[in-house]
């Protein structure tokens, strides 16, 4: 009964996708992630509506961005490329060319990133990176220019008596105007960081620095922690003083700080780390309301959809009953957000600036990612889409 209800939303997130086109070609919010969760809803129900037209009028667009991050920019195009790619939905020669040309604009980005000290995995130089590293098999010669990333995304650290990670300065809001922060998340900080560190070695990519430069990052996340605490890590340090409770989350929090834990343990096989990463991601499994998890809505970014994920990646790593049955609690809280739609139509993503709900589309934050998740949990298999986010 459960997966039919499943279904059923899938149905009416795929027919709301085919009816819109965004505005954008980006692969978060834009068309390159409404047309993932389009490609793959057709894979797995056996439909062959063509989409070829749609496919190359977003590529076509997307090449004019002035961008080069991943969230918005090249970077997402490049990868939305090798997807296709791997996937079996375009010919790899038909876009060799303008692979090699994408490269060497992201690399030059990433460079320049890093040199102005802009680390960050969705709008910085940790995107370019990780992209870059997914392209080492098939361009031989990308080796040398990633070992000078490496060596530059190790020259921004900081190493303190707390141990050795990144900081920013983040001006955008108020009160942390000219602080210091360390961001401890997934897509902004030192759990995304540990995340880069694993491909970089998958990759052999300079193994040696880089499998200490991971497990430096490691020893960090691990000074933080505190069993005792409902987040066992803190969501950031600011000027080096925690700033309290993560929200529950793939883009903060203790849940996307332990999946790369138990990633970065098969490379390190520590059993300590294995006990912390399984004390983290089980004390997550307590905050089931909204006051506790601050859900307001169903999308990946930091709704119950990717929060569901997240539970089943982590079940799958582990076996652990616990992480299988709070992944399915999450699924079936976000067919929930369906149904309580705020007088919107299907589901909605809250906007924090206008306080109300609005529809979107998109990867990140709308139907493209929740639609993904179902397509997921259905069928049982090691999810391709989610590299895009650092899964």
């Amino acid at each position: 009964m459960r997966d039919d209800n499943y279904k059923a939303s899938l149905d009416r997130l795929y027919k709301d996708c085919v009816s819109h086109k965004s505005e954008t070609s980006d692969l978060y919010v834009g068309e390159l992630g409404i047309l993932i969760f389009l490609l793959e809803y057709q894979k797995y129900f056996n439909i062959d509506d063509d989409l070829s037209d749609r496919v190359d009028s977003a590529i076509n667009k997307a090449l004019s961005m002035n961008s080069a991050t991943i969230s918005n920019g090249l970077t997402g195009l490049g990868w939305f490329l090798e997807y296709l790619v791997k996937k079996d939905f375009i010919d790899k020669i038909s876009i060799e060319e303008l692979q090699k040309e994408l490269d060497d604009v992201i690399y030059e980005a990433a460079f320049e990133n890093f040199k102005k000290g802009d680390h960050d995995f969705m709008h910085g130089g940790s995107g370019n990176f990780y992209y870059l590293l997914g392209r080492a098999g098939e361009s031989p010669e990308l080796k040398p220019k990633l070992n000078a990333l490496l060596d530059e995304l190790d020259s921004l650290h900081v190493n303190s008596e707390i141990g050795y990670h990144w900081t920013e300065i983040d001006n955008s809001i108020p009160e942390y105007a000219g602080k210091v922060i360390v961001n401890s998340g997934l897509a902004h900080g030192i759990a995304g960081k540990i995340l880069l560190l694993t491909h970089v070695i998958r990759a052999g990519i300079n193994v040696r620095k880089a499998k200490k430069m991971l497990e430096d990052s490691i020893g960090f996340i691990v000074k933080l922690y505190d069993e005792k605490s409902r987040s066992q890590v803190p969501v950031a340090l600011i000027d080096y003083q925690s700033a309290g409770d993560a929200r529950l989350a793939w883009c903060q929090g203790d849940l996307g700080i332990s999946y790369a834990l138990h990633i970065a343990n098969n490379f390190l096989q520590d059993p300590n780390l294995k006990r912390i990463s399984k004390s983290i991601a089980r004390q997550t499994t307590t905050r089931r309301t909204r006051g506790e998890s601050s859900v307001m809505d169903a999308g990946f970014c930091h709704g119950s959809a990717g929060i569901a994920h997240l539970y089943l990646k982590i079940f799958r790593l582990t076996q652990d009953q616990e992480m299988l049955k709070s992944g399915r609690y999450w699924l079936d809280y976000t067919i929930n957000f369906e149904r309580k739609n705020n007088g919107i139509m299907g589901y909605a993503a809250w906007d924090n600036v206008n306080m109300k709900p609005q529809k979107e589309f998109g990867l990140l934050r709308g139907h493209a990612g929740i639609g993904l998740v179902y397509l997921s949990y259905l069928s049982g298999e090691n999810t391709i889409w989610d590299s895009s986010l650092l899964l």
